[in-house]
């Protein structure tokens, strides 16, 4: 009797632990506040390239803007020219870096699953990934995507 009343506990409580690990975080659009970023690398880090590929959805990316709470958990596809010297980063021991790119007439700043030198100021990248949230960068605001360039 113990023995099943404790392998339901454990059940339970992994099932609650789980399904808030990994819930998009909708209390905040501010990516500094918000867990999103790390949600969304994680998607990535794990998810085959192919598949990241294959598995987009078409948006507008002024409606992605405007309201981003909407687009979490959603795969998108952008493209656009770098209008910034990429910084490279290293995340949880993987390479990657982070561009700001034009799309449209919104700015988006991409932390992007690649090294910073394959990426120069002025190219045009098309960009598969998931939308984070906003990041509030001094007087400016940016739509934050984690992903990868094809």
């Amino acid at each position: 009797m113990f023995k099943k009343c404790f392998l339901i506990f454990v059940f339970v409580f992994l099932s609650i632990f789980t399904s808030q690990v990994f819930a998009w975080d909708t209390s905040s659009l501010d990516v500094k506040v918000n867990s999103n970023v790390w949600i969304a690398f994680d998607l990535i880090k794990n998810t085959s390239r192919s598949s990241i590929i294959d598995n987009y959805r078409m948006v507008m990316i002024g409606n992605v803007y405007n309201n981003p709470k909407s687009y979490y958990g959603t795969l998108i596809k952008m493209a656009g020219p770098v209008t910034s010297t990429p910084n490279s980063l290293n995340w949880d021991g993987t390479k990657s870096c982070e561009v700001k790119i034009q799309v449209s007439s919104v700015p988006v700043d991409v932390i992007l699953l690649c090294p910073a030198s394959s990426i120069k100021k002025g190219d045009i990248i098309t960009v598969y990934g998931y939308p984070c949230g906003i990041l509030y960068s001094g007087y400016s605001e940016y739509l934050q995507i984690v992903g990868i360039k094809k």
